[in-house]
């Protein structure tokens, strides 16, 4: 047992040198032959491991599009306020049905910790909106981005999206 738990850590680590090989060969042949850098990039987009800061830095002569990973890390990804999940309630919520669309508030994460896919958080925070749509029935839209407004001003809230309150306000101030 102890022997096969070896093996184990010794592939894991082998795995590990040898991406960063393959990683750090790709990067240098990236900044040398630009087309390379493009098919490189092309790859990794399908199978799913490429942003938005990638396809962008592939753009630029000399610069590797693997750099634009690095920059992606920096920041957190972008935030539907009104998800995939709370849309489809809104399209059968008696007042609310229409008034809205999935791009009107979009904000971006504090950093790739605060947002990262549709983590626990996000599914409970979706549960909370739908719940409160179901309960609010007549709700006006002025009601609704009161509630939205007062959720991102919940510390966990503020503290993934610091853009959401402003963001919201400014659309309330809008509607008065």
């Amino acid at each position: 047992m102890q022997r096969l738990k070896k093996n184990r850590l010794n592939i894991q680590q082998n795995t590990k040198i040898a991406e960063a090989i393959i990683d750090g060969g790709e990067f240098v042949v990236s900044i040398v032959f630009d087309p390379a850098d493009w098919v490189i990039t092309a790859a990794d987009c399908a199978s799913g491991e490429c942003s938005f800061w990638t396809v962008m830095f592939a753009a630029l002569p000399i610069v590797p599009a693997k750099a634009g990973k690095f920059v992606g890390e920096l920041f957190g990804q972008f935030h539907h306020i009104l998800s995939t999940k709370i849309m489809r309630e809104l399209a059968t919520h008696s007042t609310l049905n229409g008034v809205f669309t999935r791009n009107d508030f979009v904000v971006q994460a504090m950093d790739r910790a605060s947002h990262k896919g549709y983590q626990g958080w996000h599914r409970v925070y979706d549960d909370e909106v739908v719940d409160w749509l179901s309960i609010n029935e007549k709700a006006t839209p002025e009601e609704f981005l009161n509630y939205l407004r007062d959720v991102y001003l919940k510390a966990d809230m503020e503290s993934r999206f610091p853009d959401a309150f402003l963001l919201l306000q400014m659309a309330l101030e809008e509607i008065q």
